[in-house]
């Protein structure tokens, strides 16, 4: 075998013909948007307000809505403070039912803020949607709840299938004239696992274009987030060292010790939920720090 190349093969070695070659690119600006001419800034991670609540139901197979406390709060200074309190009843709860709820908000007063309202809100489940949800979906705030799916569909007056296989459903939590209203939004849950969901806003019947897709925590996937581990409320506040709920185990009915139990559920929930928050805040303020 010789021990050189053929005389033209190393001539084309040695001075290469240059060839064209095509390539389709997309350009951009230097200073363009990524996502177009609109300028879509991210919010803040944490809302400016959040609305917590928290459901009592039945303890039969439909765990239907009986009430529910709910504290809307401001973020002030790195944590989130109760501006507003309230108790919700369920639609067609009976009457005496809801007298005693009625009696128990007269003897009791608002946790919150000094400045703030001293009364407790007391309404149904029609007007706590028409009001307090549906007002803070649009300043932004975030709809918190431990196990949001749960607390979430306890407010639904009825559900549908994503049209899309597999990819959950859509709740419909406003409706006019016994249909769903087609003004406002539905709430689309979508599950991640057996144990977490995504929640969005989706567009309602007329097919409006929902173009806020609204703010939702769920204090139970946030705590597997930072434990790693999945926790009961209390087992929750016990990892974050925090007191725990009241010792209590649930009738399915309305009494004064229900509703003093539910009071204290919303309230913990809103203390997890700054306990978390520093810890999670921690977290990112480390992951600023520049490298000497």
């Amino acid at each position: 075998m010789p021990d050189t190349l053929p005389r033209k093969r190393a001539s084309k070695l040695n001075n290469p013909e240059p060839i064209p070659v095509l390539l389709r690119v997309h350009t951009r600006l230097k200073n363009e948007n990524k996502r177009g001419k609109y300028d879509k800034k991210l919010p803040d991670t944490w809302a400016p307000f959040a609305l917590v609540f928290d459901c009592e139901t039945t303890t039969d197979i439909r765990q239907d809505l009986n009430f529910l406390w709910w504290r809307f709060c401001e973020r002030k200074d790195g944590a989130y403070v109760c501006q507003q309190e309230g108790v919700v009843y369920a639609d067609e709860l009976g009457e005496a039912s809801i007298k005693l709820i009625r009696s128990f908000v007269r003897s009791k007063e608002a946790q919150v803020e000094e400045g703030c309202p001293r009364e407790i809100r007391c309404e149904s489940r029609t007007d706590f949607v028409d009001g307090e949800v549906w007002d803070a979906l649009r300043m932004g705030a975030a709809i918190v709840c431990f196990n949001s799916a749960f607390d979430l569909s306890r407010l639904a007056l009825e559900y549908r299938p994503a049209k899309a296989k597999n990819s959950g459903w859509s709740m419909v939590l406003w409706k006019d004239a016994d249909k769903p209203d087609e003004h406002k939004p539905r709430l689309k849950i979508e599950p991640k696992d057996s144990r977490s969901a995504f929640f969005n806003l989706a567009g309602g019947e007329a097919g409006d274009r929902v173009i806020y897709r609204g703010r939702f925590l769920d204090l139970s996937v946030l705590c597997w987030a930072l434990r790693n581990k999945h926790f009961t409320l209390d087992a929750a506040l016990d990892s974050f060292k925090l007191k725990g709920k009241l010792k209590h185990e649930p009738t399915g009915r309305v009494t004064n010790k229900e509703l003093r139990y539910g009071r204290r559920d919303v309230e913990r929930s809103v203390a997890l939920l700054n306990a978390m928050k520093r810890e999670y805040d921690g977290f990112e303020s480390i992951s600023h720090l520049k490298a000497p």
